[in-house]
């Protein structure tokens, strides 16, 4: 959980990378404010989450086949789709460029635009 500013002055960033990390925070939009913050103007977030399709292929690898770590199953407090990541994101300076779905619909890519409109 993130209870502070991340030490970069703003702007300090032009690409920001969050690998399978939203679906793990209870706060999503704090953080997410918090890259908004640290980006350049026109910086971009590079970002994958799990899709709401994978949640009981995951559980079911992780608490039936015993193949995926189960604590890091349990600490999953969301999974996402394309318009639950648009909401999230239009709560900020920050708007998907580019949506896609892999693996077999499994999960989200998205580069993520920061558009201050300047």
């Amino acid at each position: 959980m993130l209870d502070s500013k991340l030490p970069f002055t703003e702007g300090y960033f032009d690409v920001v990378t969050m690998l399978a990390v939203l679906e793990h925070l209870s706060n999503p939009l704090g953080i997410v404010k918090e890259i908004e913050r640290v980006l350049t103007r026109k910086g971009r977030l590079v970002l994958t989450v799990p899709s709401k399709l994978s949640r009981p292929v995951l559980e079911f690898l992780s608490y039936k086949l015993k193949i995926v770590n189960e604590d890091e199953i349990r600490d999953h407090k969301k999974y996402y789709d394309y318009t639950e990541l648009k909401n999230l994101f239009a709560q900020t300076s920050l708007t998907i460029e580019r949506h896609k779905y892999f693996q077999l619909g499994m999960n989200n890519f998205c580069v993520i635009l920061k558009d201050t409109g300047n």
